[in-house]
């Protein structure tokens, strides 16, 4: 049984490509969900920008 990921807004993440199943090496912050597993985020370099990404291309940042 897979372990469902628990997203909030305010949480850094990586971006999973979908092609490769890479991590990403940019950090950025959840900023809104937008319901349906869709969230819309943000690089932590540049809050300017914004992208939209489904729960499942996302991995949560563990800060150590």
């Amino acid at each position: 049984m897979r372990r469902k990921k628990q997203l909030r807004v305010g949480m850094l993440v990586q971006v999973i490509n979908r092609h490769n199943s890479e991590v990403m090496p940019e950090v950025y912050v959840i900023v809104e969900g937008l319901g349906e597993g869709l969230w819309e985020i943000s690089p932590v370099s540049d809050m300017t920008i914004s992208r939209h990404y489904h729960t499942k291309s996302l991995k949560e940042v563990i800060c150590e």
